[in-house]
């Protein structure tokens, strides 16, 4: 059967360069227009106005000894010859190449160009759709029109190609990639014989690694307009350093590799240490995978839960963390107008969940707790500094299902005014105590997780302990019972895609404080041994000694031979280690005056109100914006800080239909 499985492999791959790998035997000497006259210097290409159900497509055909030549004609989008569709990013904005239509010349980026270079065949003409070219980018009024047709743009092309460029750092990762796809097709399926290949393809391809942690860090993956491109797209192909990868090769490979053993890879192997933006890009990919699949048998998805979902993605015009959504609803719920300021639109996307979904997992990606402007209404998400703050995945998520405090009940949110709303929920709990942030993950999202942050986090799990056990009231709450909510409060109690976390997590999180108390000695060793001695190092000076020092010593036979239970701890602990980084460690540990420990944002201040919403998946931190108008606190306004994890309260428990509800009004 594996030998089988590897054949249809190749012939899949075989289909893929089938028109391409002979398209390069004649280089491009130069460009001509399509009637083939050479395009004038100066003059540049101006669009013809488009029907409101047209679309532009750009035919690419390349002669020997030619050059290629290029057209770009109207078709409604109906009745539209077969075409293959562009995903990709722009690029540098400069654009410094051009194209050659109807002699004149039509600017493009050098990210562009060189992909037109590679789709162009000598054994058949190629009929493409690609953003920059086919919609006239200066047309404000085609601009919108264009956004409301693109999911059909996409879903009826014949193909969708995936553009990563010509990086240098490209070189041998498709092939890599493909390396490993065999060697998982013929593995028996047992995780010790996949985690022995694993290591040998670790072995084998150690030059390129690096390479590979580059293409899961591409910014291509963390892009918002490419969730509608690859959800509704019949076939799609990845392009990476002009050689192709079938996508579902690709996702296999994921899964099966980068998933499921991927602390083992990463961690257990040391083969390479992932850095914060090969994380994210895994993160990223493993919801493209996940929304592809709801929608191709789905076809829509609720707004709120896919602006969640896709939460940390990014966009140039941060407009588009609305817009570039719209077609995975179904009904346009925020038509695109790129008149509206980004305030305007994020005021109207929140006021539609909030009222027409009646759901509150939207408000787990709003408030202050993060930083933001004090002019923002708190209850609407600001895209435009979401997507440059280092924030933490929404504990809500509307797809995991994890938590339940508001155990089921019902909201229906009010607007008050244009920058208010109300809201009906308990107040249950008010912040006692609080430590300290891991400022390195606010700071920088890209470094590397082990080097850079080790000392912070180790601080930071230092002063919770000591909070958490100091507390009487604590200790009350929890009892004997304390040490093992204590770690279940810094994952969030959840071992993805488990709820409750697993218990072998107590395990992975005992390896892992004894993992982190080697590495805090030798830190502080290397602290003593700088010259002069430093109470401090620079990030910069750590990380180098620390790369040099400690991760050579322990990646030794030596070492293992030396640190037995060491070396089994540096195991172990990945779980905890990824449950950690993605949950507590981009928080604030909080204790509260009823004894509760807690997991709030980093703007999260003492006194600040614990508040479950009725419909709420998640308690809600807030805090009081000016002076009630009664001593009850009638008429007290609000600010949403956040949502946060509460340990006890998350399934309900205390939701129980007796507590005092109250009306919450939020500015």
């Amino acid at each position: 059967m594996a030998t089988i499985a590897i054949l249809r492999a190749f012939i899949d791959l075989f289909d893929v360069f089938r028109g391409r790998v002979l398209a390069s035997i004649w280089p491009t000497r130069q460009e001509f227009t399509s009637n083939g006259t050479e395009s004038t210097e100066g003059e540049l290409y101006k669009y013809l106005p488009l029907g409101t159900t047209e679309i532009r497509l750009l035919q690419v055909v390349k002669r020997p000894f030619s050059g290629i030549h290029y057209n770009l004609v109207p078709e409604p989008l109906n009745n539209a010859p077969a075409y293959e569709a562009i995903s990709y990013t722009w690029g540098t904005s400069a654009k410094a190449d051009h194209i050659t239509i109807d002699g004149k010349r039509l600017m493009v980026t050098r990210n562009v160009r060189e992909l037109l270079e590679w789709s162009a065949s000598v054994w058949h003409p190629t009929t493409l759709w690609i953003d920059s070219i086919c919609i006239n980018q200066a047309d404000i009024g085609e601009k919108e029109q264009q956004v409301q047709l693109m999911r059909r743009i996409y879903e009826r092309a014949s193909e969708i190609i995936i553009w990563l460029g010509n990086p240098p750092e490209s070189k041998n990762v498709v092939g890599f990639l493909m390396y490993l796809y065999y060697q998982l097709l013929s593995h028996d399926g047992s995780d010790d014989e996949m985690r022995a290949r694993i290591e040998r393809a670790g072995r084998a391809g150690r030059p390129w690694w690096p390479n590979l942690d580059k293409f899961f860090g591409h910014r291509y993956w963390s892009r918002v307009w490419i969730v509608q491109e690859l959800a509704v797209a019949k076939t799609i192909t990845i392009v990476y350093g002009g050689y192709p990868m079938p996508w579902a090769q690709f996702i296999h490979i994921f899964r099966k590799l980068l998933v499921q053993p991927w602390p083992s890879l990463l961690l257990q192997a040391q083969i390479v240490q992932p850095t914060g933006s090969t994380m994210n890009g895994q993160r990223h990919i493993l919801t493209l995978a996940s929304i592809r699949r709801r929608i191709q048998s789905e076809s829509t998805i609720p707004l709120s839960e896919i602006m969640t979902l896709c939460s940390t993605s990014k966009a140039t015009d941060v407009r588009d963390k609305v817009y570039a959504l719209q077609g995975l609803v179904g009904t346009m719920a925020v038509i695109p107008d790129y008149s509206k300021s980004p305030t305007a639109v994020y005021q109207e996307t929140a006021r539609y969940i909030l009222t027409h979904e009646n759901s509150l997992n939207y408000l787990c990606l709003a408030g202050t707790g993060y930083g933001g402007r004090e002019d923002f209404p708190s209850w609407a998400v600001d895209w435009e500094h979401r997507s440059n703050t280092a924030m933490p995945a929404p504990l809500g998520s509307t797809t995991s299902k994890l938590y339940r405090a508001s155990s089921g009940s019902k909201q229906v949110p009010r607007e008050q005014g244009s920058n208010q709303i109300t809201l009906k929920g308990v107040m249950i709990d008010t912040i006692q105590d609080m430590g300290v942030q891991v400022t390195s993950f606010a700071a920088d999202t890209h470094g590397d997780i082990v080097n850079q942050q080790l000392p912070e986090i180790f601080r930071w799990h230092q002063e919770a302990k000591a909070k958490a056990h100091a507390s009487a009231t604590v200790q009350d709450r929890y009892g004997q019972d304390l040490p093992e909510a204590f770690w279940r409060t810094l994952v969030g109690g959840v071992d993805h895609p488990t709820q409750p976390a697993s218990p072998d997590l107590s395990q992975s999180y005992a390896s892992w404080c004894r993992v982190h108390d080697f590495m805090h000695t030798r830190y502080s060793e290397i602290r003593r041994a700088a010259d002069p001695p430093a109470d401090e190092l620079s990030q910069d000076a750590f990380a180098e000694a620390f790369e040099n020092d400690v991760l050579r010593d322990m990646s030794s036979p030596a070492f293992a031979r030396q640190f037995p239970q060491l070396s089994v701890d540096i195991q172990r602990c990945a779980g905890f280690t990824l449950a950690f980084g993605g949950c507590g460690a981009r928080r604030k540990f909080a204790t509260t005056r009823s004894g509760y420990m807690a997991l709030v944002p980093p703007a999260a201040k003492i006194k600040d109100s614990v508040v479950i919403f009725l419909g709420a998946s998640t308690p809600f931190v807030l805090r009081a914006d000016g002076e009630s108008v009664d001593e009850a606190g009638g008429g007290q306004v609000y600010r949403l800080v956040g949502e946060c994890y509460v340990h006890g309260l998350m399934d309900g428990r205390v939701f129980d239909g007796e507590q005092e509800v109250r009306t919450f009004t939020l500015r």
